[in-house]
């Protein structure tokens, strides 16, 4: 990638996750791409599910955007051919390529019907938790060392972590900006404190428990 015009998920990746990005960097060069592409693929997701915040038909629009990337994914394992779109594109070529699991890929995209309900219970917590951060590191993982199963294994423990360190930093903020609470069993006065942009005892509880 050094020496070379990034490619539009390249940039779409600097663009909005740039620790991300530059963390792709310190994989090997032929593989950075192949993250990048994976990246912007989950940040798409990231973006149908956020569209139309503050909207009565947000959930709805949502629900469809995400079901036009599921059905792209159905379309590149159906032999599809590959599509004019910045990410689909690529994605097809890196599903194909390197035998990506279809049903992961679906998967991270399922996950974010979960993020539209804004509450978590513990068990929401935990689907959420597998299907949206130890999902897209095993993902990586197949990029970076194929289907070694020992591999794999290692990716959902620190995607596993990796998400509960991302629910507990960006809870406030996302309850304040588009009503999602990842932390599970947030009763309505622990909602309504987090929305401004205060914690309560039963959130730092359950953060400290997570944390642990």
């Amino acid at each position: 990638m050094s020496g070379q015009e990034l490619s539009s998920p390249a940039r779409l990746v600097r663009e909005l996750d740039p620790d991300l990005f530059h963390a792709a960097l310190f994989a090997p060069e032929p593989a950075r791409e192949r993250l990048m592409v994976l990246y912007a693929y989950d940040i798409e997701l990231s973006r149908a599910a956020a569209k139309a915040a503050g909207t009565a038909w947000e959930p709805l629009i949502a629900r469809m955007r995400l079901q036009w990337w599921r059905e792209v994914i159905t379309g590149i394992t159906a032999g599809a051919p590959p599509m004019a779109h910045d990410v689909a594109g690529p994605l097809h070529g890196l599903l194909t390529a390197h035998a990506l699991p279809a049903d992961d890929l679906a998967a991270l995209a399922d996950v974010r019907e979960l993020e539209l309900h804004g509450v978590m219970d513990e068990h929401r917590f935990n689907d959420w938790l597998d299907g949206r951060f130890a999902v897209l590191t095993r993902l990586a993982v197949h990029l970076l060392a194929g289907g070694n199963a020992a591999a794999r294994r290692a990716a959902s423990a620190v995607g596993l972590a990796l998400g509960t360190s991302f629910a507990l930093h960006q809870t406030v903020p996302l309850a304040a900006e588009v009503g999602l609470y990842p932390l599970p069993g947030l009763g309505p006065e622990n909602r309504a404190a987090l929305a401004r942009g205060r914690t309560t005892a039963h959130a730092r509880a359950t953060a400290h428990r997570l944390a642990d």
